[in-house]
């Protein structure tokens, strides 16, 4: 199985959960199963939560990271994922 994608790859294996991991060339854009990040762990983009919805955060970090989350969202709409925004979405809401 494919894992080194561009941006737009990364960000819609994402959104469609067709597996369980992706990465940019340069890591600067990857995912772990249901949490995609920017830059590492200490910043997560979005979490997709069981019911085909994603917690979308609301912070910013730097110019590449909010092209990352741009890309992101983007893929999340084309893919029909709800999305909410959130501060931290690794956080537990319920």
């Amino acid at each position: 199985m494919k894992k080194v994608f561009n941006n737009d790859g990364v960000a819609t294996a994402f959104a469609t959960q067709n597996q369980n991991e992706a990465r940019n060339t340069n890591s600067s854009v990857f995912f772990e199963n249901k949490t995609i990040y920017s830059w590492g762990k200490h910043f997560a983009i979005a979490t997709i939560l069981e019911n085909n919805t994603a917690l979308f955060t609301l912070r910013d970090y730097s110019v590449s990271t909010a092209k990352h989350k741009s890309i992101v969202l983007g893929a999340l709409i084309k893919a029909n994922v709800k999305v909410v925004y959130c501060y931290n979405p690794q956080r537990s809401y319920t």
